[in-house]
Order: structure tokens, then C-alpha cells, then sequence
């Protein structure tokens, strides 16, 4: 039983990639000393409210959605490891990633639309014979190389 009973952290371990325990035990060491610098905050079994502070905290430090998902999955996996109802149940823990998310997103930036005089420069720079870079360039803005039918070589995607 002794034999047994000393291989069972190694076989739990192997349970995940190396790379993604790795990553899960240091996700777990910045939250131990997160929670050791803040009082009353236990650092397993990890509570709810608390996990979703760290993920505020967090989101906040390194703005990063990545490192918000990895300590989730950090203690989850943790938690289930050591018979424990996983912190990524609670609402409060799985809705708050979500905000985060919102908050960390960068506004899209519209393209500017292409103007004929655009096209003609194109059309122009490229001339009868497009290397296939230009073509997928072409492609990327919904046009298409059809020398046979178009004047200049090029028509409108009307997908």
C-alpha cells in the first residue's frame, strides 16, 4: 500500500500534459502568494468570491484574458483532484472570465472601404500578369482575378 500510495502524486500529475501542469502550478503559486498577502483569504480549498477578486485583480495586472482562463483551470483542476466541487461551478466564477473578457476587448476598428481610385492604382501597380500575392490581396478584398470577362482583369465579388 506504502509503494502505491507514493506513486498516486506522480500518476494524478500525468493526469495533464507536463506543459499544462506547469502552468497550473504556477498559476497556483501567484495565487498563494496573492492570497497570503491579503488577510483572511484561504489559499485551498479557494472560494468563489475570493477566485473571482483574483481574476479582477488579475485582468487587471497583466490584461490578459489567458492569464484570467489559466487560473480557473488551475484551481478547478486542482479542486477535483483533491475530491473537491470545482470553484468553475459557481455562476460567480464562470460569468465573471466573461466580463473580463468584455472589458479587456479592444474596440474593432472598421476598415476604410475601397474607393475606385484605389482599385485603379491597384490595377495599375499589378498590371496584366498579378504575382499570387497580389491576387490573394485582391481575394481579402472581395475581387477576383477574371481576365477573360473584365476590362482590367479585376470584378467585384457580389458574395
Amino acid at each position: 500500500m506504502r509503494r502505491l500510495a507514493a506513486e498516486l502524486p506522480a500518476v494524478v500529475l500525468d493526469s495533464r500534459a507536463d506543459s499544462s501542469t506547469k502552468k497550473y502550478i504556477g498559476a497556483y503559486q501567484r495565487w498563494k502568494v496573492w492570497a497570503a498577502a491579503h488577510q483572511g483569504v484561504p489559499s485551498f480549498p479557494v472560494q468563489d468570491g475570493h477566485l473571482a477578486l483574483y481574476m479582477v485583480h488579475l485582468s487587471e495586472s497583466t490584461q490578459s484574458k489567458a492569464a484570467v482562463e489559466e487560473i480557473v483551470h488551475a484551481v478547478s483542476w486542482l479542486h477535483k483532484v483533491a475530491g473537491l466541487q470545482p470553484p468553475n461551478a459557481s455562476p460567480l466564477v464562470h460569468t465573471t472570465p466573461q466580463g473580463l473578457q468584455r472589458k479587456l476587448a479592444k474596440p474593432k476598428k472598421s476598415k476604410e472601404p475601397i474607393t475606385v481610385d484605389m482599385l485603379r492604382a491597384m490595377v495599375e501597380a499589378v498590371g496584366t500578369s498579378p504575382s499570387l500575392t497580389e491576387i490573394r490581396l485582391f481575394k481579402r478584398h472581395g475581387y477576383y482575378w477574371k481576365s477573360e470577362t473584365a476590362k482590367d482583369g479585376y470584378v467585384k465579388d457580389r458574395h
